[in-house]
């Protein structure tokens, strides 16, 4: 393992196990006196050099660092690295995994929801501009053609104002006869909205944000969300806070197929997403902490 020093006392292992002969010691020292000093502790120098390493008083150098030491040293340093190699893997497939979960999530979310009146007239929008690439437009083209597709299946004739029927008539009008969209709803006016949705098969970007949202808390644990009305785009949408997985966020959108982006310059273009288009969607989150888990789907 490179860029590992061996510690001190290596360097004097083989000092201890050869010592030099008497007469070089002693002429490392100075003064006839310590030559002579030299010659006369002869014998015991040479038995003290032959005393194995755990006889050496604590301070002396070399005593605990034999071969067997240093590779056990080494060893340990090695799995060290090993253990940390192996964590930080795991965080990306911690990390790898979030990321496809919401990813899917959205996706299912989208092909339980077809029919949509404000997704067909940008459908309509977004196939007259067939040749623009995906990553420059609100919506993919294939998000668009599963909402044309899907309303002429469903409505072949006046398919537009027989989508707009049913919004008015069944979607959005509320038990006591009003008629509101989903980010102007109290609690009870939510619930009933969405089971209706549910039933027809039908959402605008307003439900299925609040789909998003309800499933990201209760069936993924997530919850630094937050669900966005953007007067801009009129449209509605779930953006997650930063975090590890996300550094600058991300948006979470099945309404335009775009289903999981990192909230980057590019998409906040876009989105339009600066902070003078945005308002949060208040009674939707209270709906989701307080109601949400009632409605959770089997297939999420």
């Amino acid at each position: 393992m490179s860029g590992i020093n061996l510690p001190p006392s290596m360097a004097n292992h083989a000092w201890w196990n050869n010592p030099a002969p008497t007469e070089e010691a002693a002429t490392r020292t100075t003064g006839g006196a310590a030559q002579a000093s030299a010659h006369q502790d002869q014998g015991h120098v040479s038995s003290a050099a032959q005393e194995p390493a755990s006889h050496f008083p604590p301070s002396r150098p070399g005593q605990h660092m034999g071969l067997s030491s240093t590779q056990t040293y080494l060893k340990a340093a090695q799995g060290a690295q090993g253990n940390s190699q192996a964590e930080s893997i795991n965080r990306q497939s911690q990390h790898i995994g979030m990321r496809n979960s919401i990813y899917k999530l959205s996706e299912r979310i989208a092909c339980r929801t077809k029919l949509s009146t404000t997704g067909y007239q940008s459908a309509m929008s977004r196939l007259n501009n067939a040749s623009r690439p995906d990553d420059k437009s609100e919506m993919t083209l294939a998000r668009a053609k599963e909402y044309i597709d899907f309303a002429k299946k469903s409505y072949p004739e006046a398919t537009l104002k027989s989508l707009a029927e049913l919004q008015k008539n069944t979607i959005y009008k509320t038990p006591d006869g009003k008629l509101l969209t989903g980010i102007e709803m109290s609690q009870e006016e939510l619930t009933h909205c969405l089971k209706k949705c549910r039933e027809h098969e039908f959402s605008n970007c307003d439900i299925q944000a609040l789909e998003t949202g309800l499933h990201l808390w209760h069936s993924l644990n997530i919850k630094n969300f937050t669900i966005f009305s953007n007067k801009k785009m009129s449209h509605n949408y779930v953006v997650l806070d930063k975090s590890i997985e996300f550094p600058k966020g991300a948006i979470v959108d099945p309404w335009t197929g775009r289903f999981l982006q990192e909230m980057d310059l590019k998409h906040k273009l876009i989105f339009s997403h600066w902070e003078s288009n945005l308002k949060i969607n208040k009674n939707m989150h209270d709906w989701i902490a307080t109601c949400g888990k009632d409605y959770v789907l089997d297939e999420f």
